[in-house]
C-alpha cells in the first residue's frame, strides 16, 4: 500500500491506532472546485468556506473534528460556516450524526 500511494504521488497513509485500527488514505486534491449557478460562486464564500466544501467533495462523510484538523480552524467555527452554508442553501446533511454524510447543492 505505501509503495502504490508512493508511485502515484500521494501522501502516505496514516495508520491509527485508538480504541479502533483506522487507516487514511489520500487522494489528488483538487484546486478546480467551483459552484454553479446563481448566488453559488465562490466570490460569495470565505476562504474557510471553500476549504470546507472543497473537503466536502473530496470526502462526504468527512467530520467536523476532521475537518477543524485539516483546516486549522475551531469545531465551532467549522459548525458556524457549515450552518452559513446550509443556510445559503449550498450544503445539506442526510442522514444520522454518525453515519450520515454532505451534500452539496448545485441548485437553490
Amino acid at each position: 500500500m505505501l509503495r502504490l500511494c508512493k508511485n502515484a504521488g500521494l501522501r502516505e497513509p496514516e495508520f491509527i491506532q485508538e480504541e479502533m485500527f483506522r487507516t487514511v488514505l489520500w487522494r489528488e486534491q483538487s484546486t478546480d472546485f467551483e459552484m454553479k449557478g446563481p448566488d453559488k460562486s465562490q466570490d460569495n464564500l470565505t476562504a474557510n468556506q471553500q476549504k470546507i466544501l472543497a473537503e466536502i467533495t473530496q470526502n462526504i462523510s468527512i467530520t467536523i473534528p476532521q475537518l477543524a484538523e485539516i483546516i486549522k480552524i475551531s469545531e465551532r467555527k467549522i459548525r458556524e460556516n457549515i450552518h452559513k452554508l446550509k443556510e445559503k442553501g449550498i450544503l445539506e446533511r442526510h442522514g444520522a450524526k454518525r453515519n450520515g454524510y454532505w451534500k452539496i447543492s448545485t441548485q437553490k
